[in-house]
């Protein structure tokens, strides 16, 4: 028992965050019928397998999806995408996001689909 507590301990949550605002808006993107995707190149994210994103409580423009990376991914560099399920048809971030997984649970901000200015 004690092994699989320190398991699960030994684990971090990272919260990826992203704000589709501006596809609502100009409609792009139904909340009703859309969805959002996280897709990734460190287990458990894939690129061949998407997470669904989730809408923020407080903000129903903002998705969300916590995703646990074991201890082996620590420092690892991520490559990830967000990406909108649009009935079938899909709309992908143009250019990947990179970053180190840390050895703690962080929740990142949320940043605009498809926009890199900082």
């Amino acid at each position: 028992m004690f092994c699989f507590t320190a398991f699960a301990y030994s684990q971090s949550t990272v919260t990826f965050r992203v704000n589709v605002s501006y596809e609502i808006e100009n409609k792009l993107f139904n909340p009703e019928e859309h969805t959002v995707e996280l897709l990734g190149n460190v287990h458990p994210l894939s690129m061949n397998r998407e997470i669904t994103m989730t809408p923020n409580e407080a903000d129903s423009t903002t998705y969300e999806a916590d995703i646990r990376f074991p201890v082996s991914a620590y420092q690892q560099p991520l490559s990830y995408r967000f990406r909108l399920n649009l009935d079938g048809r899909y709309m992908n971030e143009d250019v990947p996001r990179n970053l180190v997984i840390p050895s703690e649970s962080a929740k990142l901000d949320a940043i605009y689909f498809n926009s890199y200015a900082w």
